[in-house]
């Protein structure tokens, strides 16, 4: 079951994340138009892109972060069964509604019995019992009180998202939260309830599913980041009928980040077994804070590269780093700018995420850092227009690749038998 429903919900959510309106609108390539008439407008593609970023942390549970299938199996039963009256409302309401949504409802009602089926109704109902949002016992910064502190946090616009995108974030905002000065239309409200659903079925893996508080704090570092994309492409791209409201929660979201990739090293790092704690020749770094500054170096430069490089590095660098006494404003250079920090952070993370081993990790970085210093070498010799930050960022990467050396001579592979 975990492996049909993965398999589905990852059809959507990848497809949700890339374009709504070129794989299910009216003209859609895949021929599944569930809707007809006009195409989603922009603010309906940035709520089925929320839907699709939770979609697909959801789906990524138990094959990346090893979250337990029989946990999976019950939050997709509540997610299933949440979802079956919002398919319902949205054929029988929703102007355009093709037929086939009747095909969808139909689908979910035979994964729904699937899915029950698979699913341990006492262990269920167990877990329903003592429920428990924090626990202090082993210090407040844990993962459990983090991913659950921001579940509080976020409960208010999942289920503000689920009442309506209108009423409590639209003009005319009940609380006086104006995240958009025009109205929503029907498909936007429907993707933006959608998001809301998932939003608050992951948000409860923990507290209401018993699933491991330090994985689901590395599933969710994931979805922050590509939370804090989806916001700055409002802020800074623009998005018709968004209010400055908008910038407010970028900076909180990426605060929000911030703290999680802080709790996902710290709380890492206490049950990371080394075997070897001494320090490197030159007494600065053992292998664990070596590894933990990696990630913090590789994944800050990462993150400024996939949400906006001209505004990190550019002349007008929004944290006085800039790299660049001309505009980086060319599409060509931010799609390789972007690809470039998804490889990085993919790299600098994958033994807080993956649990990839240390020592072999440490000779990949020595392998990206020979390469990042004959680049750096080009740009700050070389390269027109450049600034006196990528000469420094030279002398450092040679700093970074001898101690990354001293860290490999100290702490060899062990060679497996074949």
């Amino acid at each position: 079951m975990p492996n049909l429903w993965h398999c589905l919900l990852v059809f959507f959510s990848v497809q949700l994340m890339i374009d709504a309106n070129y794989f299910f609108g009216p003209n859609s390539v895949l021929k599944m138009s569930y809707f007809n008439g006009y195409p989603f407008d922009e603010r309906t593609q940035m709520f089925a892109r929320m839907a699709g970023v939770t979609g697909l942390g959801i789906s990524s549970m138990p094959h990346i972060f090893d979250i337990d299938t029989q946990k999976y199996a019950q939050l997709s039963l509540v997610l299933n069964v949440a979802m079956m009256p919002l398919f319902i409302f949205a054929f029988l309401s929703i102007k355009d509604a093709t037929i086939l949504w009747v095909f969808q409802i139909m689908m979910n009602l035979v994964i729904t019995f699937v899915n029950f089926g698979v699913v341990d109704m006492d262990d269920f109902m167990e877990k329903t019992k003592n429920i428990s949002l924090f626990d202090f016992k082993d210090g407040y910064f844990t993962s459990k009180n983090y991913f659950n502190l921001k579940f509080c946090y976020s409960v208010f616009f999942m289920i503000g998202s689920i009442c309506g995108a209108d009423y409590v974030f639209g003009p005319n905002s009940i609380f006086g939260m104006v995240f958009f000065n025009s109205l929503s239309d029907e498909r936007g409200i429907h993707h933006c309830r959608m998001s809301g659903i998932l939003g608050l079925c992951y948000g409860s893996a923990n507290w209401f599913f018993r699933m491991d508080a330090k994985k689901m704090a590395k599933s969710d570092l994931v979805m922050n980041i590509a939370f804090l994309s989806i916001m700055h492409d409002i802020v800074f791209n623009g998005l018709p009928g968004a209010t400055s409201e908008w910038d407010n929660q970028f900076y909180v979201q990426a605060v929000v980040a911030f703290i999680n990739a802080v709790v996902v090293v710290y709380n890492n790092a206490e049950n990371n077994e080394v075997k070897n704690e001494k320090p490197s020749k030159f007494g600065v770094l053992n292998l664990n804070q070596w590894t933990n500054f990696m990630c913090f170096y590789g994944g800050f430069f990462s993150i400024c590269m996939i949400i906006d490089p001209e505004m990190f590095f550019g002349p007008n660098s929004v944290i006085m780093m800039p790299y660049f006494t001309k505009s980086l404003k060319d599409e060509r250079a931010f799609m390789f700018a972007k690809y470039c920090g998804i490889c990085m952070l993919s790299m600098s993370s994958s033994n807080f995420l993956l649990g990839i081993d240390q020592k072999k990790l440490c000779k990949v970085n020595l392998m990206a850092n020979i390469g990042f210093l004959a680049q750096f070498f080009k740009t700050a010799f070389f390269m027109a227009d450049t600034t006196v930050l990528c000469k420094i960022q030279f002398f450092v990467q040679i700093l970074i690749i001898i101690l990354n050396i001293t860290i490999i001579n100290d702490n060899p592979v062990e060679k497996q038998n074949q």
